[in-house]
């Protein structure tokens, strides 16, 4: 009799064991980036974002970048001073639009100029002249639900300029702005790369995402740009104790099979010794 006791303690406390298992920690999803070409790796090289080739400026370049465009909020000759470039490229060449100091030839002064973290190609934006916004619309939204925008920038001075200034993005998404710090750069400066993140709630299925380089003084100062990340917010998840997963019910169900069984050898024991 205390074997079957000890057996039926070890059965429920085995339904306990399976049934605590299931509470572990949840699975971790990646979380997808609604942002496509975040990196500006989808590109056809280097050049003006959507720019227009003048026979006068032989030099000029111009491309495209996949899901990427300048808004045109004033008309000039060039259009708009977005490009995209590479580290490789400014240190290969000496193209004037958009030549930085310490990454163009005859101008590598030694101001730590580097690549992003995330490495290949960026956007660099002009804060000052035939400035306009860079946009991409972002589809497929839940409508007051958060999302987190994470990317990386820069602050820079075109080549061949001297001057200090002062230089943020702004950003704006469905209505709602951002800004980063309004920070000095010495002039012929690099401070380096930093990462930006806000968080926004989406007021429409479809809202356009726009980033704007502004500096001050004309010298004219450059923002960089790369990494452009925007990723749903998981809402918060219910307790677990509420509910309850396949293994406790499994552990249950095991622990009631087995004291069914040991009542019956029980009652069919107890009956045979009053025979």
């Amino acid at each position: 009799m205390k074997r079957l006791r000890s057996a039926l303690v070890t059965v429920f406390t085995s339904g306990t064991i399976l049934a605590f298992s299931s509470f572990g920690g949840a699975v971790a999803h990646a979380a997808t980036n609604l942002v496509q070409n975040g990196g500006f790796e989808t590109n056809g090289g280097q050049g003006q974002l959507d720019g227009t080739y003048y026979p006068q400026y032989p030099n000029q370049l111009v491309t495209t970048a996949a899901h990427w465009h300048p808004n045109l909020v004033s008309t000039t000759q060039i259009g708009n001073y977005n490009f995209i470039t590479s580290h490789s490229f400014l240190a290969s060449t000496n193209y004037y639009y958009p030549g930085i100091w310490g990454a163009t030839p005859g101008y590598a002064n030694g101001n730590g100029f580097h690549s992003s973290p995330n490495g290949g190609w960026f956007l660099a934006s002009d804060g000052f002249d035939y400035r306009s916004p860079v946009e991409q619309t972002i589809t497929g939204l839940d409508v007051g639900s958060t999302y987190t925008l994470s990317f990386e920038y820069a602050r820079s001075q075109e080549a061949n300029v001297s001057g200090n200034s002062y230089q943020k993005w702004v950003v704006n998404f469905g209505g709602e702005s951002f800004e980063t710090p309004n920070r000095l750069l010495v002039s012929h400066g690099f401070d380096g790369w930093y990462t930006a993140t806000n968080t926004f709630t989406a007021s429409s299925a479809t809202q356009v995402l726009s980033f704007l380089a502004v500096g001050t003084n004309g010298v004219p100062p450059y923002l960089l740009l790369d990494g452009v990340s925007l990723t749903a917010n998981d809402p918060t998840p219910p307790s677990p104790a509420a509910t309850p997963g396949p293994l406790p019910l499994l552990g249950m169900a095991s622990a009631f099979a087995w004291s069914g069984k040991l009542r019956r050898r029980i009652q069919a024991g107890a009956a045979h010794r009053i025979g």
